[in-house]
């Protein structure tokens, strides 16, 4: 202990839990991590609940780390409404009434490894599942089975102990494996120093597994690292599933698809595994997120605040760090105003990764740039401090590629002059105050009419034969779409660098704010949006 100085700042999941005790309600409580099971094992033999969400929904800041891919903050309680109660504080939930599960799911398998009699185990759980939600929401599975199809790069892991007696089920043997070595690996990152500077008073057991971290080797880490999983938003076909495409009405009245898109088949066969699809705005329509009929995904960055759209729950799920990339469609914005809202760029080798596999580039050192363009007039509609945009960017070129490499322009006055087919559209927005730059504002205004002609001559005839239920926003986009003429849309068919403007101009907007506002919001944004959603504008 003489080694390590003091914290410097709280934990903040033992400041809110804290709160908590000193709030006059006589709550007392402990938390702790959960890497690998050090909550779920102690609450199970100590006969008491213990909950683990899903990885890093609660912040492990302040955590000392174990494995940062595995440690997750859980907590314990006797009683299940303290444990609820704790819950709805540290994952920032709303009071209500519990949802009813669409299904349980009972991995017969599993059960089949324990030692306790079937009649203290699945025939209890299954008899207060029906008791409670009807016998229609059980389903039975083998789970090993279920791995076994769904994560193939398992297969490089399973010779270990798939022969053994030890391991009925040799997938869930392979997996076990896989996140051992994972965690040795990284707890050597954390802690290899240490332990070999000072070597600490180990207890039997904890001394062995301890040296056995610090001397491993990087082998297979990259194979472990595939194992995580990987989400699609419900714009992708997959093989034998409905795609949704964001509303109940698509998703009755469509078949499921018989093949599988090109852009899937590539990260899968690139070593991803995708095992589910993620919540979007409905058809595509929006930019903030929000779903009136699944729900909207939790913004980790700011839970007060939409995620974004369309592709919301692709950005959530990779800034939650549930997966370590998802795939999403851009249309007008659906990709990067939900990785700018969540605050997400993820692992840049990731990144780079996934964009070699899907665009079929060879494995190369990345090209340096001719020049690096600022864009001055767009930084000014952000509502973002410069010295937290633009100062920041030009300082990180600087140090990368030297200051000759950047360039400051005025994108407003560069579209005025180079895109005369504009001038058609200049009565569209070009006095309006909310629209500092006439020219893309114009810009804007071109996008949106073609993307409405080409949505109604996609989509028209279903959504007048079906009249779905649409969400409030939704509803009025897609019938002014269905209602709109092809005027002016020849008009709209009409240097190398990497061209820097902002993707929005301020913040995410608070979560139910008002349509009007956000409509004036959202046209602010399609300005500086429309810049790169304009085929062949910029690329």
């Amino acid at each position: 202990m003489a080694t390590i100085p003091p914290a410097e700042y709280e934990s903040p999941v033992l400041k809110e839990i804290n709160e908590l005790m000193e709030s006059g309600t006589g709550v007392k409580g402990l938390w702790r991590t959960d890497t690998g099971g050090s909550v779920r094992v102690p609450a199970s033999y100590c006969g008491i609940l213990g909950f683990r969400p899903s990885h890093d929904v609660v912040p492990t800041a302040g955590v000392t780390p174990m494995g940062q891919s595995f440690d997750t903050v859980g907590w314990f309680a006797r009683d299940p409404l303290i444990l609820s109660r704790v819950g709805h504080i540290l994952l920032h939930l709303p009071m209500v009434d519990p949802i009813k599960p669409i299904q349980v799911i009972i991995p017969e398998d599993c059960f089949s490894l324990s030692s306790i009699p079937s009649n203290q185990t699945t025939e209890v759980l299954i008899k207060s599942v029906k008791k409670l939600f009807g016998d229609h929401i059980v389903k039975h599975v083998k789970l090993g089975d279920y791995v076994k199809d769904k994560v193939p790069s398992l297969q490089k892991f399973m010779n270990v102990g798939d022969g053994d007696p030890l391991y009925n089920i040799a997938s869930l043997a392979a997996l076990s494996s896989a996140r051992s070595l994972l965690l040795r690996y990284e707890f050597k990152n954390n802690h290899a120093e240490w332990i070999t500077t000072v070597n600490p008073d180990l207890g039997p057991r904890i001394s062995e597994e301890v040296w056995e971290a610090v001397r491993t080797t990087g082998e297979n880490i990259d194979t472990c690292h595939s194992v995580k999983i990987e989400f699609s938003c419900k714009r992708f076909d997959v093989n034998g599933y409905v795609t949704g495409f964001g509303n109940p009405d698509w998703a009755r009245t469509h078949p499921a698809a018989t093949s599988t898109a090109p852009a899937v088949l590539a990260v899968l066969g690139g070593g991803a595994t995708c095992v589910g699809k993620t919540v979007m705005d409905e058809m595509a329509y929006s930019i903030n997120g929000e779903n009136k009929h699944y729900g909207t995904p939790r913004n980790p960055c700011a839970p007060d605040r939409v995620p974004g759209g369309s592709s919301s729950g692709s950005a959530v799920a990779v800034a939650a760090k549930l997966v370590d990339f998802s795939l999403g469609t851009d249309t007008g914005g659906s990709v990067r105003v939900p990785a700018s809202y969540c605050g997400i760029l993820g692992d840049p080798s990731i990144l780079s990764r996934v964009g070699h596999v899907l665009l079929h580039l060879p494995m190369v050192n990345p090209t340096k740039p001719i020049q690096v363009i600022i864009s001055e007039d767009c930084f000014s509609l952000s509502s973002i401090p410069s010295n937290r945009t633009t100062e920041v960017l030009i300082k990180s070129v600087k140090k990368l590629f030297g200051d000759h490499i950047v360039k400051h322009v005025n994108l407003g006055d560069y579209v005025k002059d180079r895109v005369p087919s504009l001038q058609k559209f200049m009565n569209v927005g070009d006095v309006d105050p909310l629209y500092n730059i006439a020219s893309l504002a114009v810009l804007s205004s071109a996008m949106r009419l073609l993307q409405r002609y080409e949505f109604k001559n996609n989509h028209a005839e279903w959504i007048t034969r079906v009249n779905p239920d649409l969400g409030p926003g939704i509803f009025e986009r897609v019938w002014e779409a269905v209602r709109t003429t092809g005027e002016n849309i020849d008009t709209c068919h009409s240097d190398s660098g990497i061209l820097a403007l902002p993707t929005i101009p301020g913040a995410p907007p608070k979560l139910q704010t008002d349509p009007t506002t956000l409509e004036v919001f959202r046209a602010r944004a399609f300005s500086l949006l429309s810049v790169a959603g304009v085929p062949d504008s910029v690329r």
